[in-house]
């Protein structure tokens, strides 16, 4: 079993080509993250954007660089390069997103989006399921190098299991109140069963964070919102081809207020369900907290995680950033220690990333 947290970096050394490990959801979230009070009619227009993330990872006793214990790795890796392209057309927009960090470009996100009336659209196409916050941060906007392992396996980590999916989704919001609900394939594609996604957020505090981790950009006023999702696919089975209980609740919180912010994840897994580790019955959790040492410039962070394994895998990362010019030019340098029962999962490691993007 590979090392908790340092999968995907594992992956971005190893073989580049493998993009579906470092797959994000940040374009539709963010449009939906933009309904601090109600969904706004697009102007007309187009837009094009991109950005990628290259990094320099050192990793001391790890069998997920080197196939075993006790050996340093050392290497570069190209982790994201991502062009998206946005249209809108009166009531109508269009979304397409191409990752090519692995030589080849292939589809992200490819959708279509009809914005009903003011308080209710409905999106149509390839999307990430909408469960919750963390999961579905852009690789833009996060604060840390690597995801948590939770973050990871749900946007298409390793095992792949659950990724950017076809199907239908409605969502709307009235002042601090949002909601989201799709229909998609799931695991079995277009065969009988379906994968459903349902998701709540309230703005206790503010208008809201919006899909950016950290202190960057915080509002001077306290901003604090708060979420649960429910997701049930099932079609959905474990690593050994089994058939497992979908079912997952998703709990997320974030807060934001000046020079500090802090966010947190829970997960639910129920009793047949089974995370990235096939482990069922579990409740993966996280919790990051930063701060600003000048404003919107330097930022410290901490975060813990506990992905809930028989081997008590846990994980502390530290980090500094260097904003540039916000999330589109920025340095990341993180250390990260993985702590577990299993001295073969433990490990130590240094990452240095920089993300440029338009």
């Amino acid at each position: 079993m590979l090392p908790f947290l340092m999968g995907s970096v594992a992956l971005g050394l190893a073989a580049t080509s493998e993009v579906e490990g470092t797959r994000a959801w940040g374009s539709l979230d963010s449009e939906l993250s933009a309904l601090s009070t109600t969904l706004q009619e697009p102007a007309t227009g187009v837009r094009l954007e991109g950005f990628l993330r290259t990094l320099i990872a050192q990793d001391s006793d790890s069998p997920a660089f080197a196939g075993s214990p006790n050996s340093d790795v050392f290497g570069t890796a190209l982790d994201r390069a991502r062009v998206g392209l946005e249209a809108d057309l009166g009531k109508y927009s269009v979304r397409i997103e191409l990752e090519a960090a692995g030589g080849d470009a292939r589809l992200l996100d490819g959708y279509g989006t009809w914005h009903c009336s003011d308080y209710l659209r409905t999106t149509l196409g390839r999307f990430q399921a909408p469960l919750y916050w963390n999961g579905l941060v852009s690789p833009r906007n996060q604060l840390f190098v690597l995801r948590t392992v939770s973050d990871e396996f749900w946007i298409g980590g390793d095992p792949t299991r659950f990724e950017d999916d076809i199907g239908v989704m409605v969502d709307g919001g009235v002042e601090k109140f949002h909601w989201w609900f799709a229909a998609q394939n799931g695991a079995d594609g277009t065969a009988d069963e379906l994968a459903l996604t349902g998701r709540v957020r309230y703005d206790v505090l503010g208008k809201g964070i919006g899909l950016v981790e950290g202190a960057y950009g915080a509002p001077d006023e306290a901003a604090l919102s708060v979420g649960v999702g429910w997701h049930d696919d099932g079609s959905a089975v474990d690593g050994g081809g089994n058939s497992a209980d979908g079912d997952v609740l998703a709990f997320d919180a974030q807060y934001a207020n000046g020079a500090w912010a802090m966010n947190a994840e829970f997960l639910d897994y129920s009793a047949g369900s089974v995370n990235v580790y096939d482990t069922p019955d579990t409740q993966p959790w996280a919790v990051a907290l930063s701060y600003m040492l000048q404003p919107n410039q330097w930022e410290v962070a901490a975060r813990y995680q506990d992905v809930d394994t028989p081997s008590n895998l846990t994980d502390v990362t530290v980090g500094v950033n260097y904003y540039v010019s916000g999330h589109d030019v920025k340095w990341q340098f993180n250390v990260v220690n993985t702590t577990s029962d299993n001295d073969v999962e433990e490990t130590t490691a240094l990452a240095l990333a920089l993300t440029i993007g338009v």
